[in-house]
């Protein structure tokens, strides 16, 4: 109906829209820069960019492969052995961080920023004009880990879902 219609607009269209801007604001910030490319600031952030998309990447592999094994032994009526049996993946990057995707999402967006703080330290340009390019890391971070956001929405599920989860929440950071 049109409740949903509103949302979507709002939502969907306009604050992804906006979020995403902002995320990508630091790569603006760095226009008028007339520095050459690439610099050793340069080779760092994108290492880190890239440490960080492959943890991600590779997280959502393991949760895939798990999930999928998981539910082809439920398909198959098989009895559930191992990691399977509680529900839900403790293993590989899980065994260190119950969130190890979110965590590396966000760092990966922080990645974008410190490319333009670097740079612009590189520069010896005045920092303060480079502050508001953390606006789409600080709010993305906050809609992953703020009280009540994706981390504890997921947390909270998955609580209720399985008996052994609050045993791997005391034992695993978030």
């Amino acid at each position: 109906g049109w409740k949903f219609r509103v949302f979507d607009f709002i939502f969907i269209c306009l604050f992804q829209q906006l979020l995403l801007l902002s995320i990508t604001s630091s790569i603006a910030h760095q226009k008028n820069n007339n520095k050459p490319f690439p610099t050793m600031s340069d080779g760092i952030a994108a290492a880190l960019f890239l440490l960080f998309f492959l943890g991600e990447t590779i997280s959502d592999w393991q949760m895939y492969k798990f999930q999928t094994k998981k539910w082809n032994q439920i398909k198959q009526n098989k009895e559930l052995t191992k990691e399977y049996k509680q529900g839900f993946i403790s293993s590989g990057f899980w065994a260190y961080s119950r969130h190890p995707n979110y965590m590396c999402e966000i760092l990966l967006w922080w990645s974008f920023f410190l490319f333009a703080y670097l740079n612009s330290c590189a520069q010896q340009q005045d920092h303060y004009s480079v502050w508001w390019t953390a606006l789409g890391p600080c709010i993305l971070t906050s809609l992953f880990v703020a009280p009540g956001a994706s981390a504890d929405l997921t947390e909270k599920i998955s609580a209720s879902k399985y008996p052994e989860y609050s045993q791997y929440q005391q034992r695993v950071p978030k």
